[in-house]
């Protein structure tokens, strides 16, 4: 608890006023308040586990399923350069597609292409 509260600073002060140091679950019940009003303060880190287990979806579409893996990504590796992001990209979503036709479809025209040159193509 002292540590959280020697880094807040700007808004985030002012909710320690509604937490009492020696109160029991301090510290939980300060990380709910500020989760609950400046979003969750892991939002990287929760997004890259959701990208690492993310799968296409029975009835999910190719072209649904390539816009969310690209949306996770972007969320849990915003500052990655390109070449990094391009790759991982390409091979999550060949190893979690659905669809045998779009997979043979990759690996036949697309093998070497990166993620970018694949993203809207059909087969």
């Amino acid at each position: 608890m002292r540590n959280l509260t020697l880094d807040l600073e700007g808004p985030a002060i002012q909710f320690l006023r509604e937490v009492k140091k020696d109160e029991t679950r301090a510290y939980e019940k300060l990380y709910s308040i500020l989760a609950n009003r400046f979003e969750h303060l892991d939002e990287p880190e929760r997004t890259m586990g959701r990208f690492d287990c993310r799968k296409q979806l029975d009835g999910e579409s190719v072209a649904e399923f390539e816009q969310a893996s690209w949306t996770l990504y972007r969320v849990a590796w915003p500052k990655v350069d390109e070449v990094t992001k391009d790759a991982s990209l390409k091979r999550k979503f060949e190893e979690r597609l659905n669809s045998g036709d779009m997979l043979q479809f990759l690996r036949l025209h697309a093998r070497r292409d990166n993620f970018s040159q694949n993203r809207g193509q059909s087969p």
